[in-house]
């Protein structure tokens, strides 16, 4: 009688779910005047911060160029970058509610830079909830991203007004990443996203780090006043500190400080979109 044959079982193969992809956004100034510039980022970046008349600088509204990007160039997702340094949380929302109209879903809460004269009008704590209430009010998904606190508690008080996600930063040297993120990475309520400023100059960084920038090492800082210090230095810096964000779990990356030239030409080398 032949011996019964063997049934060996393979193990099911268990599939990871994939990791969702590394955002990577571009941060611009609207025009001071009426152009047709706007459509170099026509099919090179995806996602767009508008800033909101940034230095005091009077510029077209973040909320009207944010919405003529998202009617004029399809695929481009803008993202109004909603400053509250001198306007009350009634007028942010009339231009938050006209923005969401003309196909705006993303908006960047911030306090805004200081400058002589200004007298802040609303809290960013009362704008996020104020938006959050929004989207039931219109019935729309939008997007509500805050300035990350240095505390997973800050965190999630900000989760809880209706935040749903937060930007860390701005980063210009990839060794001061860590020290920034150590707390948050590990238990914050909301996904991070890196601010990065290429460092192009030991003027550029003070500058840079004047208005907020984290401080830079003192190895970078060495390193920008060596003779041999040049964009192709800064570029790679400026992976390099994308790379450090995304190895510690960050969701993404936003590309500023840089002319409407250097986004739509030499920055998609360096940080290229997904086509």
């Amino acid at each position: 009688m032949s011996a019964l044959p063997v049934i060996t079982r393979t193990p099911a193969r268990v599939v990871e779910p994939a990791a969702p992809p590394f955002r990577l956004a571009v941060e611009v100034n609207p025009p001071e005047r009426p152009t047709t510039e706007i459509r170099q980022l026509a099919r090179r970046w995806h996602e767009v911060f508008v800033t909101d008349n940034v230095f005091g600088t009077i510029r077209m509204s973040p909320y009207a160029f944010a919405g003529r990007l998202a009617r004029d160039l399809p695929g481009v997702e803008p993202t109004v970058v909603v400053s509250c340094r001198d306007r009350s949380a009634e007028a942010i929302l009339s231009e938050a509610v006209g923005a969401v109209h003309n196909g705006v879903r993303s908006f960047l809460v911030v306090k805004g830079d200081e400058r002589s004269g200004s007298t802040p009008m609303a809290t960013p704590f009362d704008v996020i909830e104020r938006l959050a209430a929004l989207k039931d009010a219109l019935g729309v998904d939008i997007e509500i991203a805050c300035p990350g606190p240095a505390t997973v508690r800050a965190a999630q008080r900000r989760a809880d007004l209706g935040a749903d996600r937060m930007v860390l930063g701005p980063f210009l040297d990839p060794a001061t990443v860590f020290p920034k993120v150590a707390e948050l990475v590990v238990a914050s309520p909301l996904p991070w996203h890196a601010m990065v400023i290429p460092p192009f100059s030991a003027r550029w960084v003070d500058r840079m780090q004047g208005i907020g920038g984290v401080e830079v090492s003192a190895e970078l800082s060495a390193r920008l006043r060596d003779d041999s210090w040049d964009r192709a230095e800064a570029w790679a810096t400026t992976t390099a500190i994308s790379a450090a964000a995304h190895a510690l779990g960050a969701a993404g990356a936003v590309l500023m400080g840089c002319s409407l030239d250097t986004v739509a030409g030499e920055a998609l080398d360096v940080l290229r979109p997904a086509p």
